[in-house]
């Protein structure tokens, strides 16, 4: 039995940078906070013109409120309660301290609450810190406790955690639990890799009525690949049940054929000696949850530790990039696994984020470029961590190191196009309509103009908002240079 675990997508609110207190009385009658949250954005990285722009647009929207005065009001409450030292504490690791300060900060300050993106990145980090200890451990008890405190680990964004989940419960001969969290996965996330791969795995560990059952699920899941998962069944049939090949170079292999693309889509610096970093994130005209969002459900039952540790690495820097030119992200992050050399670092970095661990990536990154006296490579290092924390949707970090860095001119439009990009569609996806035309608008200036997906986006948030002409004049842009069934159905809706 599958175990249930109903999850809403987590998205970190990180578009307002400064925390926010109780509303203000002048805010209260008319000005939310949310709606000032582009503003806050703006007025953070110095965008003097979308400061202009966005005052202009919240001044003819909220035409009896003196949004200056309103600003300072709002700066000079939020300042009472300062989250810097909750934030360092999250950032040395310390989370125990940092719920603790939390809790000593409510009590002295009652109408406050902790900003919700302070709280998300907190439980984030803390859940996969403590998973990654119990992998690192051979302890199924304790990663199974962790999933519980925070299901968030659990899904198709974080397929690898599952991953490691079901090779932990096989090493620990719960091989009917490990085909339960195999077909959790399949059952949920129908990314095309990640099928392959989950499917790899559990041939080495089911039985072949097992696998016969998982292939199903997957063709059922994905008729659109039954040709290739045919083929594949085919490939595996003398694998099916190697149960001692789990922690060979069978099992490492199946890992290195899921790459996990970015949102972001940069491309690879010259120094990471990697296969370019390719992105896959298509803005889509409605936001809503998606495939990677999805928990994956897992058999909970329990086993005991063994107390086993990963193995250590060993490996050279061009044995490393080897495996990374292959798209071998298993190998590579096993030979880069100890070594604390800022180009090392700075390679794992890449190898850890194709494989999905974005976490990880970024503690590699951020090793490195604190580390090296070569610019280049802390140029790159940092921008692979900007990459990292956009891919773990930790938006509010990814602007802050973004602002800080130093970056080339391709690079920095690369992450500002995607910072940008993400505060849109979740600023859309919380239903702050003006915010996101607010983003799409900036976006717009930066790059010269909108790719078709964010123009739609900016077209729907336009006829959310109440400004149909405007909406409707956006999709008939949209129609005439690119027509299709969306763009005609969008026109439609605005009449």
């Amino acid at each position: 039995m599958l175990f249930p675990l109903t999850l809403s997508p987590r998205r970190i609110a990180l578009a307002a940078l400064v925390s926010l207190v109780a509303g203000s009385p002048l805010s209260a009658q008319s000005v939310s906070e949310s709606d000032l949250a582009a503003l806050r954005y703006f007025l953070s990285i110095g965008d003097e013109q979308a400061v202009r722009a966005e005052k202009e647009r919240l001044q003819e929207e909220f035409p009896d409120v003196e949004i200056d005065a309103l600003l300072e009001d709002l700066t000079q409450r939020s300042d009472q309660v300062d989250t810097s030292q909750i934030w360092e504490l999250i950032a040395r690791s310390e989370y125990e301290g940092a719920r603790e300060l939390i809790a000593r900060t409510r009590q002295e300050q009652p109408s406050w609450s902790p900003p919700d993106e302070l709280l998300n990145v907190l439980n984030e980090r803390q859940g996969q810190t403590n998973f990654d200890t119990a992998i690192a451990e051979d302890d199924l008890t304790a990663a199974l406790a962790t999933i519980g405190e925070f299901p968030d680990l659990l899904t198709c964004q974080r397929v690898n955690n599952a991953w490691q989940l079901a090779e932990l419960q096989a090493r620990n001969e719960r091989v009917d639990s490990a085909i339960s969290t195999y077909s959790g996965i399949l059952s949920t996330c129908t990314t095309s890799d990640y099928v392959i791969a989950t499917l790899q795995k559990a041939s080495q560990v089911g039985t072949e009525s097992q696998v016969a059952a998982l292939f199903e699920t997957a063709r059922e899941r994905n008729p659109s690949m039954r040709s290739r998962l045919a083929d594949l069944e085919s490939e595996l049939a003398p694998l099916i049940g190697r149960q001692d090949m789990v922690n060979g170079t069978a099992m490492d292999s199946a890992s290195s054929t899921s790459s996990t693309a970015s949102r972001s889509g940069g491309p690879a610096p010259v120094t990471s000696l990697r296969p370019e970093y390719r992105g896959n994130r298509v803005a889509p005209a409605r936001v809503s949850r998606t495939a990677r969002d999805a928990p994956v459900p897992v058999n909970p039952a329990p086993a005991p530790s063994t107390g086993r540790q990963a193995p250590a690495g060993g490996g050279s820097l061009s044995s490393a990039a080897a495996a990374a030119d292959r798209e071998d992200w298993a190998t590579c992050l096993r030979l880069t696994n100890g070594n604390q050399s800022a180009r090392m670092l700075s390679q794992r970095g890449w190898c850890a984020m194709n494989m999905g661990r974005p976490l990880e990536a970024i503690r590699a990154f951020q090793t490195a470029a604190a580390n090296t006296g070569d610019a280049q490579l802390a140029r790159d290092s940092n921008y692979g961590a900007i990459l990292a924390y956009l891919e773990a949707d930790m938006v509010r970090e990814a602007a802050d190191l973004s602002r800080r860095a130093s970056l080339s001119a391709q690079q920095r439009q690369t992450t500002d196009k995607s910072i940008l990009s993400q505060l849109a569609l979740q600023s859309f996806d919380n239903r702050r309509y003006n915010e996101t035309v607010a983003y799409v608008d900036r976006l717009s200036r930066e790059t010269g103009g909108l790719d078709r997906g964010m123009a739609m986006l900016r077209g729907y948030a336009l006829l959310h908002s109440g400004r149909k002409p405007q909406a409707r004049q956006q999709f008939m842009a949209v129609h005439r240079s690119s027509p299709g069934p969306d763009s005609q159905r969008a026109l439609v809706e605005a009449r």
